[in-house]
């Protein structure tokens, strides 16, 4: 399993039917490291691949966590469109598409 957001990586990954939610130091997993490096891509391929953006780690972080300390608006709009959770667990007026 990675340990860095690489989205060429994760895609490789995947394809060798890798677990999307394995964890590795700390309890994290490959969402959690591609969040902290702001790696679109890597994070693109977790989400289609079923990687929960609310899988907390030993200190009860989670990669939305990580994705919103970064301040990533972008990252932020990914996991708005590709994960059915967001409407559930985060206000509607805390991100704008804009």
């Amino acid at each position: 399993m990675m340990l860095l957001g690489d989205g060429v990586s994760v895609r490789w990954f995947l394809e060798q039917n890798a677990n999307p939610a394995a964890r590795v130091m700390k309890g994290r997993t490959a969402l959690h490291y591609a969040a902290q490096a702001d790696d679109s891509s890597a994070v693109r391929s977790l989400l289609r691949a079923g990687t929960s953006v609310l899988a907390p780690d030993r200190n009860g972080d989670t990669p939305w966590m990580f994705a919103a300390r970064l301040l990533s608006c972008s990252f932020a709009v990914m996991i708005r469109h590709f994960t059915p959770q967001w409407r559930q667990t985060v206000p509607a007026a805390s991100v704008s598409d804009g």
